[in-house]
């Protein structure tokens, strides 16, 4: 019980979580942009887990909190920081066709969804009708449909190789800052500094256009204007930061998405509503408002794979490996689960609790089976020697996150209070530089290491190691 309610609590299972929800800080890719916003989405994660917010609400917040009616401003500002988890995906900037950066976009957001919440490779079908799994290619792209009609704000600015700026979500002003004010000889300054390069780039320009486009001086110039308007978008004039995060919202117009022959966007074929997959037990109407997110949410949230996928997990979490090993392939390709009964019962108990994850943590801690040794005896390893009934307890390899963590704690240097922003340096949405330097490295710090930067491609050196 001490455990449970411990602020500590959704530190350690939010980083479960924000490992199946794809959680960075910057796009990855070959063009690597960081996300200075990604922490609120962190935050509300750790909260969720510490207030046992219900699986169903857990589900719907995430891919619809934005369109949840609520009165409270502290409540929608949530909402729509939940919607962090179709934002914080990996995004190639550099993509020049606009319909196959945002089909890509779609698809990942697809592949994120289905495999954290159903256990289920959908994206498999993009390009024709998934090989194992009984959805369509149609269904894919009724899905698809979905989420192009979703506008996804990750907030990066448009410099070179970064074609596809996003603008971010406005929250109100209780919402933390998660940085530092300016003084207002500070804005001054940064203004001051991007009208010289632009006067700088203007006398290039004029000099030699092309020079201002290809040479190494030009696109000096450009990264460094745009990453000095784009520290200035951050602030208000008088040099209070605003308050901004991560997210989606639906579109002013919600297109339909053609079938893309082999998924090939030169190859569009017969226009699909946007609608959930029947083969898995959607609805066949037409989604009749926006762009369906809250829909298909909901449907997401019902359905029976949803409670088993999370008990599973839960399970894998506690007791070394899951009943479906992987965790997030309950599809006719992967391995069935060992004990199904078992699972059963963990999905209606995880239900029939409101989809309490304490509830569920606390009935398998004060079972007989977690309380087991690990010793091995001679009659078990000759009947299950790969321990599939849980004969025994599994030992389990430390993640990185607690022994830096155990470290930091016994040496007495350990810093509790939670972290309000982010560890990144504190530029703007320009390129992703590590803590220490373009190098990577690692940030000096001494709060729990889910507050270390996660960058795409740079580890921080401790967790790596």
């Amino acid at each position: 019980e001490r455990l449970l309610a411990s602020p500590r609590f959704g530190e350690k299972w939010g980083r479960h979580w924000l490992d199946v929800a794809r959680f960075a800080e910057s796009t990855g890719k070959q063009v690597n942009f960081s996300f200075p916003h990604a922490w609120r989405y962190r935050d509300w994660v750790i909260n969720a887990f510490n207030s046992d917010m219900p699986h169903a609400d857990f589900v719907i917040r995430q891919l619809a909190g934005d369109l949840i009616p609520s009165s409270r401003e502290s409540e929608k500002d949530a909402n729509r920081v939940a919607t962090g988890f179709l934002a914080v995906g990996a995004k190639a900037l550099n993509e020049r066709n606009a319909t196959q950066f945002a089909m890509d976009l779609a698809d990942e957001q697809i592949d994120a969804t289905t495999q954290a919440f159903l256990g289920l490779t959908v994206a498999c079908a993009r390009c024709h009708d998934h090989k194992h799994d009984p959805v369509t290619q149609a269904e894919y792209t009724a899905l698809a449909g979905i989420f192009r009609g979703t506008d996804t704000c990750y907030g990066t600015i448009r410099l070179v190789q970064a074609l596809h700026p996003s603008r971010l979500i406005a929250l109100s002003d209780k919402a933390p800052p998660g940085r530092e004010p300016l003084l207002a000889e500070e804005v001054a300054a940064i203004k001051r500094r991007r009208d010289n390069l632009g006067e700088e780039l203007e006398s290039l320009r004029s000099k030699d256009p092309a020079a201002a486009f290809l040479s190494v001086q030009g696109i000096r110039l450009r990264i460094q204007q745009g990453i000095a308007q784009g520290r200035l978008e951050l602030y208000h004039d008088n040099g209070e930061p605003k308050r901004l995060a991560m997210g989606a919202k639906d579109r002013f117009f919600q297109p339909d998405v053609p079938i893309y022959e082999r998924g090939e966007i030169d190859h569009p074929g017969k226009t699909i509503p946007r609608g959930l997959p029947q083969s898995l037990g959607g609805t066949p109407e037409k989604v009749r408002k926006g762009s369906g997110r809250l829909e298909l949410a909901r449907w997401i949230a019902g359905h029976p794979l949803s409670a088993r996928v999370a008990a599973n997990r839960i399970w894998r979490h506690m007791m070394g490996h899951g009943l479906v090993p992987g965790g997030d392939n309950f599809g006719a390709a992967g391995t069935p689960p060992k004990d199904p009964a078992l699972l059963d019962w963990l999905a209606s108990e995880f239900l029939s609790h409101g989809g309490s994850t304490k509830h569920l943590i606390r009935a398998i801690a004060l079972s007989r089976t977690y309380r087991l040794g690990h010793e091995a005896d001679a009659n078990g390893m000759e009947k299950d020697p790969d321990n599939t009934t849980w004969w025994r307890h599994e030992r389990r390899r430390l993640d990185a996150e607690s022994l830096r963590d155990s470290i930091l704690a016994v040496s007495g240097r350990i810093d509790l209070e939670p972290l309000r922003g982010t560890l990144l340096p504190q530029s703007s949405e320009g390129p992703a530089i590590g803590p220490m330097g373009n190098g990577g490295g690692e940030v000096p710090s001494a709060k729990r290491s889910i507050y270390l930067p996660v960058l795409r491609d740079a580890a921080p050196e401790s967790l790596a190691l």
